[in-house]
Formats: C-alpha cells, sequence, structure tokens
C-alpha cells in the first residue's frame, strides 16, 4: 500500500510538473503573439515619453524640447527603461512594445504562480492566458500602465512568500507616484498588524527612490 501511494504521488508530482512546462510555453507563446499584434502601435501618451527617450540618447538630457527644462513625462522608470532598451534598438515604439510584452509575460507567469498553489495546473494556465490577453486589449502599449501592474504582481508574489518587498515597492513609486499609496498600505499593515518597525522596507525603497 505504501508504495501504491508513493507512485501515485510521484505521478501526480510528474503530471503537475509537465502541466507546468506546457503552460510556461503557452504564456510564452501568448506574449509573442502579443508583440506581433501590436510592435507598431503605441498609446497616444507614449509619443512623449519616446520624445524623451531620443532627446536622452542624443546626449540633451531630460528635456521635451533642447533647452527648455519642463517634465511632461509622468513615469521616471518607464522613460529609463524606454531609453534604455531604446538605445539597442533604435527605436522607441518598439522598445516600448518590447517592455509592454515583457510585463504581460510577467503578469501571466505570476498570475499561474500564484494560482496554481489553489487550484490545479490547468485552471491556473487558463486564467493567467486569459489574464495576458485581456490586459493586451485595453490598448496602453507604451505608457507606464503594464510596467506598473506586473511591479504590482511582483509585490504580491513576494509578499505572498514573506519576501522583502521594500525595492519593489520604490520601483512602483517611480513608475507612477500613486505608487505611494500602495507602500504606505503595507507599512501600515506591518506597523498595526504585524507590530514591527517597516525599517528595513522603507529603507529599501529610499535607496531605490533618492
Amino acid at each position: 500500500m505504501h508504495i501504491m501511494n508513493q507512485s501515485a504521488g510521484h505521478g501526480r508530482t510528474k503530471q503537475s510538473s509537465s502541466g507546468t512546462w506546457l503552460v510556461s510555453a503557452a504564456l510564452a507563446i501568448g506574449s509573442l503573439c502579443v508583440f506581433s499584434k501590436f510592435r507598431e502601435w503605441a498609446f497616444d501618451d507614449a509619443f512623449i515619453v519616446f520624445r524623451y527617450a531620443q532627446n536622452i540618447l542624443l546626449g540633451r538630457g531630460w528635456v521635451f524640447n533642447p533647452d527648455e527644462v519642463y517634465n511632461a513625462s509622468t513615469s521616471v522608470l518607464n522613460t529609463l527603461l524606454v531609453t534604455g532598451m531604446a538605445a539597442i534598438t533604435g527605436r522607441p515604439l518598439v522598445s516600448s512594445v518590447i517592455i509592454g510584452t515583457l510585463s504581460l509575460g510577467a503578469v501571466g507567469f505570476l498570475v499561474f504562480d500564484l494560482l496554481r498553489k489553489e487550484t490545479n495546473v490547468w485552471l491556473a494556465g487558463f486564467f493567467a492566458l486569459g489574464s495576458i490577453w485581456l490586459i493586451a486589449r485595453w490598448d496602453i502599449f507604451g505608457v507606464e500602465t503594464l510596467p506598473f501592474i506586473a511591479l504590482i504582481m511582483i509585490f504580491l508574489a513576494l509578499d505572498d512568500k514573506k519576501k522583502e518587498t521594500g525595492w519593489v515597492l520604490g520601483l512602483i513609486f517611480l513608475t507612477r507616484p500613486d505608487g505611494l499609496l500602495l507602500a504606505a498600505l503595507k507599512w501600515a499593515h506591518e506597523l498595526y498588524v504585524d507590530r514591527r518597525l517597516p525599517i528595513r522596507s522603507v529603507a529599501w525603497f529610499l535607496a531605490i527612490t533618492a
């Protein structure tokens, strides 16, 4: 009986492992399909970011127009990401879609990782693929929304594993200033529920945003 239970358990583990690999492959393929569909498209506001990226790469600094000190970008991190990727691709628009696609892929994998603990691999994979497709249909490539969602998912995954989240809270804030609300809620929870000062988390946050 003990040997039979061991064999059944091994079979379920092998099936789960195979399912994880198949779902992971499907998520990767789904992300590539999204990139193929949206590779030449970006939300209107994203062209402000593209202008900043071009000026930074041309050595003009963080400006929209040369010799004009004015910040119209709503996201520090997204602008830096697009600039960094554009330094490789030479095309800010395509760079923004690559960043958006990577963000969507991260969301899909993290949704899958969170849900497979509560349900089976196939149902978790279905919802993960669905999340990629539904978010992609918002047509928000180029702006900071996709990296913002991905970073929030990273925060949730780390928090679920009781890992340090201060650094990702800093990145969330650099992506969108209203991300500070999430940091405040996290620290309030640590202070009033966990009964401990969030010193380490705040230190990481300040190190990232300083």
